[in-house]
């Protein structure tokens, strides 16, 4: 037997640590790839959330982690990404969360949508979320969330289909960042100005679309003024 390391976490249902309705103890549907790799199963407990991977190492430091909730029932998906330190060193304390696409770093590498596109709904329709390595494209209802002291350097557009919550760093680049949820009260919160301002914004529910936003915080788009610096298309703003 080879090395291995230790991934473990807890599978949410919310930020409030709501234990996914999903965890029994017995039924393999938390998944994790290593860089890419096929994808584990291990079972979370019907207590806490609780689960644990052992695995072989990453070959190398800040290769992409992907965890996800699998199978999910539809409105049940949530993926974790982050980055290793080393080749050596378990992963613990992760947070799964339905209905979030939830970016980390236990380096302190950033996330790119060229990493996200190493393994997302390509690979496994339950990630709800989409990376040609340019764009990436969230799931509808899907909350973008970037973790504490982490940061998300897209190097391309993004669509969001839920909320957005910053409370790391967000390098917007020349990208533009698009919500596109069709009805519901979405929220954006966080850091959303300094040096995690966007650049362009759009917000677009679609000519048949009711959905609602709220900027709960101070946001900043940077980009010159232009006609698309700041577009709402479709939809109801409220700052």
């Amino acid at each position: 037997t080879g090395p291995s390391i230790a991934v473990s976490g807890f599978a949410r249902a919310d930020e409030a640590a709501t234990k996914w309705s999903q965890c029994n103890g017995s039924t393999l549907n938390v998944a994790l790839s290593v860089n890419g790799a096929v994808k584990t199963s291990t079972s979370c407990s019907a207590t806490d959330g609780a689960f644990s991977f052992t695995v072989a190492p990453p070959s190398a430091a800040n290769q992409l982690l992907s965890v996800f909730l699998d199978p999910a029932a539809a409105g049940d998906q949530g993926v974790l990404y982050t980055k290793n330190t080393d080749t050596t060193s378990d992963i613990t304390g992760l947070t799964v969360v339905q209905g979030r696409t939830w970016l980390q770093s236990e380096s302190t590498a950033a996330l790119t949508n060229a990493d996200l596109n190493t393994y997302d709904k390509t690979q496994d329709a339950d990630i709800p979320a989409a990376s040609d390595g340019i764009a990436l494209v969230l799931d509808p209802g899907i909350e973008l969330h970037v973790n504490t002291s982490d940061t998300f350097a897209p190097g391309g557009n993004v669509t969001v289909g839920g909320s957005w919550h910053n409370l790391g760093s967000f390098t917007a680049g020349t990208g533009t960042v698009t919500f596109n949820a069709a009805s519901g009260s979405r929220t954006l919160s966080g850091t959303l100005n300094g040096a995690s301002a966007f650049y362009k914004v759009v917000f677009d529910t679609g000519s048949a679309g009711t959905a609602t936003w709220t900027i709960a915080d101070p946001m900043l788009v940077s980009a010159a003024n232009a006609v698309d610096t700041l577009v709402i298309r479709y939809g109801t703003v409220t700052v």
